[in-house]
């Protein structure tokens, strides 16, 4: 039997189903891709501010401390004035939250948290572990699942390759991906008609699950945080981070002339 007699034995519902099929495949390039951009811009993020906190918390207490002595002079020369009373309760307890968060957070630990957050961006920027990050996601993110059962596994699943990439264990998403590809991951469907309209209805969800990660997307990079990343970025994370170290000692140095003003030392 030739090809031709091949593609002619196929029927009308057969056709459409390879076409879906196809129009799907596309689509869950594309979410992928988002997916895969937006867990990366999450994770990137996240560990710049870790290493933020680790390198400013000391002054952060620092400040907050002096923030609370400068409110509790000004509370004792107005006695009277509620408003002050407030203020200098509320900056005591920023105080105590600061100084409890920055325990733990010595010179050292946050020399080394920096150092840590810039060699996990260097093996992320790799081909290598772009592509295999993109590979997982596309695999096994939950958005592109197909049933309630399915959700909960890719759930479970992907947990742990964000976790390997939150640490930007290369190794760790290797053997993840060995995983997934050994483990069965059957197609329901009962005949060509059923899962046409599977098809069909994945298409819906896929399409709309985009909108709504380009929507994610542009909150995202349209955040004070992501302006803060990209401005450390552009200058250099080590370099940003000290200029944030300088205002916070002018912070500190304007906080102990006021509170001499106000009689407080």
């Amino acid at each position: 039997m030739s090809s031709t007699d091949l593609i002619k034995s196929q029927s009308p519902e057969e056709e459409e189903l390879a076409r879906k099929k196809e129009e799907l495949a596309v689509l869950e390039e594309e979410l992928a891709d988002l997916l895969s951009q937006k867990a990366d811009t999450h994770a990137a993020m996240e560990g710049f501010f870790g290493s933020l906190d680790a390198s400013l918390a000391a002054k952060i207490a620092e400040r907050e401390i002096l923030r609370a002595t400068l409110a509790q002079a000004l509370a004792a020369l107005h006695p009277e004035e509620p408003d002050y009373q407030q203020e200098a309760e509320q900056a005591k307890q920023d105080a105590e939250t600061a100084w409890n968060e920055s325990q733990g957070f010595g010179e050292d630990f946050a020399s080394k948290v920096i150092e840590d957050f810039e060699l996990i961006q260097k093996i992320r920027s790799s081909d290598e572990y772009k592509a295999l990050y993109r590979q997982l996601v596309k695999l096994a993110h939950p958005d592109l699942a197909r049933n309630p059962e399915d959700i909960a596994k890719r759930t479970a699943f992907m947990q742990r390759v964000n976790a390997a990439n939150d640490r930007g264990d290369l190794e760790a998403l290797k053997a993840l991906l060995e995983e997934w590809q050994s483990s069965a991951d059957s197609v329901e469907g009962a005949g060509t008609g059923a899962e046409l309209v599977r098809i069909i209805r994945q298409i819906s969800n896929t399409r709309e699950r985009i909108v709504l990660v380009h929507g994610e997307l542009t909150a995202l990079y349209g955040s004070e945080d992501s302006l803060a990343f990209a401005r450390a970025q552009k200058m250099g994370f080590e370099k940003y981070i000290h200029l944030l170290s300088q205002e916070l000692d002018s912070e500190i140095e304007d906080l102990h002339y006021q509170i001499r003003e106000a009689g407080g030392i």
